[in-house]
């Protein structure tokens, strides 16, 4: 089965994407996602036809998004587009007592698939 094309928009009308580290992304990828995002239209490389899409993004990043923007690193429209709701997760070494369910999870015997 072929993988599906541009974030898997084209062979799905209606899904979610998921960015790691979107602070990592450069300048002209975040033009072209902000347009996704506004618009809803893209265009498959070779062709000149815009498509449409209907994507819903999930982003995380380590870097502090507010202070890129400041420092004009960062796209200020896109951050505001990104920046709905924000979930703030303490690093797993500040949460020490996390370990042991992690470890308890992680180590437990499959079910036999």
């Amino acid at each position: 089965m072929p993988l599906p094309t541009v974030w898997g928009v084209l062979k799905w009308r209606t899904k979610e994407l998921f960015l790691d580290e979107i602070g990592d992304l450069d300048p002209s990828c975040q033009v072209k996602l902000l347009r996704v995002l506004q618009d809803q239209t893209f265009e498959v490389l070779g062709d000149s036809r815009p498509r449409k899409t209907d994507i819903r993004v999930v982003s995380a990043t380590n870097a502090d998004l507010s202070k890129m923007v400041s420092e004009h690193t960062f796209r200020e429209d896109l951050f505001y587009r990104i920046n709905l709701i924000t979930v703030k997760l303490p690093a797993l070494r500040e949460r020490r007592e996390r370990y042991t369910i992690a470890c308890q999870t992680l180590c437990r015997p499959s079910g036999g698939d």
